[in-house]
């Protein structure tokens, strides 16, 4: 579902070493801020799937 967003932020996060929580903030907005508008439209679909599917029924639906 949201595999796409976390590997992009991973992938973007990874060997970067940040003092302060702003830093971060700032590098994550900076990130997303470039991403293409499928990158959003597509894991909006993806995280629908998600939900309206059986494993979301049997898996998540009561624990959130």
């Amino acid at each position: 579902m949201t595999s796409g967003f976390f590997s992009s932020l991973k992938k973007h996060l990874k060997g970067s070493n940040f003092t302060h929580n702003k830093a971060v903030q700032a590098d994550t907005d900076k990130l997303f801020q470039g991403q293409p508008e499928e990158f959003y439209s597509d894991g909006f679909e993806k995280f629908i799937e998600c939900i309206t599917s059986k494993e979301w029924e049997t898996t998540w639906k009561n624990k959130v």
